[in-house]
Order: C-alpha cells, then structure tokens, then sequence
C-alpha cells in the first residue's frame, strides 16, 4: 500500500506538473518511509528484544528507533506544510522555511537532550512527557496546517480549487483524527505484537492513501479549471506534457487565435472532418471538454513562463 501511495502521488506529479504536486509527492514519500521505521523498528523491538532483555534495554533501542525515524516525520511535516502553502499562495515563503527549521532544530535538541537523561539516569516519567508533550505538538502543527488549508480554501475564487481545498482538507482532517482516536482502541484491546503494529501501519498509510484517492479523482475531472502553476513553462512546455503532435500543435495556435474549424481546415490544407478528429484527439490527451478550457490550460503554462523570466 505504501508503494501504491508512492507511485499514484508520482504519477500525478509527472502527469499534471502542478508544483503543489511535487511537495505532496516527498511528504508521502517521507511519510511511509517514517512510518516503515517505526513500525517496523517497534516489531522487531516487541518480537526479538522485550523476550530476552530487561525492559531498559528494550526501551533505549525505542529511543534509538525513534531517533532514526524522527527526521522523516520533520520532513514529512514539512512538505505538508509546503503543499498547503503552495497551493494557496502559489510559493512557499523563506521567512516559513527559516522559522520551521529553527523551530524543529530546537525540537530535536530537546528530544537529544531528554534522551541523553534517560541513558545517564534511567527516570523514565520525565522523558516520557518531554517525549508525550513533543509529539503532541506536531501533531497539533499538522491539525492546524489542515484547518489553515479548508478555511483559506473557502475565500478562493477559483470554484474548482475552492472544491479541493475544503475536500481534500477536510478528508486529511478526519483521516489524521480517526488515526489519532484509534489509538487508545489499538493499545488497549490488541495484545498481540504482529497484529498491534500490522493495524497501526495499515492505519497509518490509510490516511496517505485515500485522500490521495481523492487527489486523483478531481484532478482527472477538474485540472483544466484549477490554473495551477506548472513545473515547464510556456506553449512548448504544454505540447511537451500533453505529447501533442506537429500537427495538433498547428491546430491549437490557430484555436487560440480564434480560428474556426473551416478556417483551420483551409490555412492546413486540410478537411474540417480531420480537424475535428484531430481537437477531439487533443481534448482527450488534456482532460478538456471545450475551447475554452484549453484555452485556459495553455494560459497557465504562458503566465508561469513570463513569471518565470
């Protein structure tokens, strides 16, 4: 399922070449690699060491699980944030990036510094709740970036990308809320060490996976409406994506100088039967269902070229 994930999440990025796209990308990546650790990591800890070594040992080897794993779940965080922001303001400001990394830096310092209390002194109750109270709030960052998202989301102009902000924000919402709640469920009633962290992990990627799911779906429908910016710029950029042949791109620069199919038919040496199957060909290969929307579509790659330049 993580690899599933991984592999939708990337082809909509080559697909439709939104930048938002690229940062969902890595935290989906970064996300089932930090989970693939930790549960992985805490079987083998429950299954190998617990048995036949003292609870101490078997709780430093937590802590070491948890410290390879946690730069996954900051970067994971990160890119969160960044997909949210991009897809909201279009880039993602150097002042967030400065206090994000100055923020998890002192995050990570605490944590080193709880861990080196522990292994000096064995006290158990106040690294806990340095570790309880860490985790706590990232996950109140997360719930916070997800209701940033739908309520920004409802001032958007664009009905299209209003539609996917408060929907895809909402269903990351519950996913993130329903993992959160099942958790006292999982830890109080499942005892058994493969089927306790087989669940958390089938858990875990559930939330990856069904709003991406969702991702899918209204992109396929509505991406000619949304007017994202692309990762390749200008009309070549666009015949590049689409893979629109010589003869099709010779039918769409005519389309977008308000040629009608006669018109293009006569300056193509061509008949309008042909142009027709050729703009029907062209409507497939970008999802669009009109002029208009193919319009639209090649404007997003010209604007993001003069943006570019």
């Amino acid at each position: 399922m993580g690899l599933v994930a991984i592999y939708i999440s990337y082809r909509l990025a080559r697909r439709y070449r939104f930048r938002f796209l690229d940062y969902y990308l890595y935290n989906v990546i970064f996300s089932i690699v930090f989970g693939f650790i930790t549960y992985i990591g805490g079987l083998f800890g429950e299954l190998t060491l617990a048995p036949s070594l003292s609870w101490h040992v078997s709780f430093t080897a937590n802590i070491i699980i948890s410290a390879l794993a946690f730069p996954a779940a900051i970067v994971a965080l990160y890119m969160m944030i960044c997909w949210i922001l991009e897809f909201l303001w279009g880039k993602v400001s150097r002042w967030f990036k400065l206090a994000f990394w100055t923020f998890q830096t002192l995050f990570i310092l605490v944590n080193l510094t709880a861990a080196k209390i522990y292994l000096d002194t064995k006290e158990l109750k106040s690294v806990n709740l340095i570790f309880s109270i860490d985790e706590k709030i990232q996950l109140l960052i997360i719930f916070i970036a997800l209701l940033y998202l739908i309520l920004e989301g409802k001032s958007l102009e664009n009905k299209a990308k209003r539609k996917l902000a408060i929907n895809l924000g909402l269903i990351h919402l519950i996913c993130v809320t329903l993992l959160t709640g099942s958790f006292f469920f999982i830890f109080r009633y499942i005892k058994s060490p493969l089927v306790l962290f087989s669940v958390l992990a089938f858990s875990h990627i559930s939330i990856e996976i069904i709003p991406l799911l969702y991702l899918k779906w209204l992109l396929g429908k509505y991406h000619a409406e949304l007017g994202f910016p692309s990762t390749v710029h200008g009309i070549e950029g666009f015949f590049n994506q689409f893979k629109i042949t010589g003869r099709e791109q010779s039918i769409i620069r005519l389309i977008l100088k308000g040629k009608t199919n006669n018109e293009i038919g006569d300056e193509l040496f061509i008949s309008t039967k042909t142009v027709k199957n050729n703009i029907s060909n062209i409507y497939q290969k970008t999802k669009v269902r009109n002029r208009i929307q193919l319009t639209n579509l090649v404007m997003c790659f010209e604007k993001e070229k003069v943006i570019s330049i």
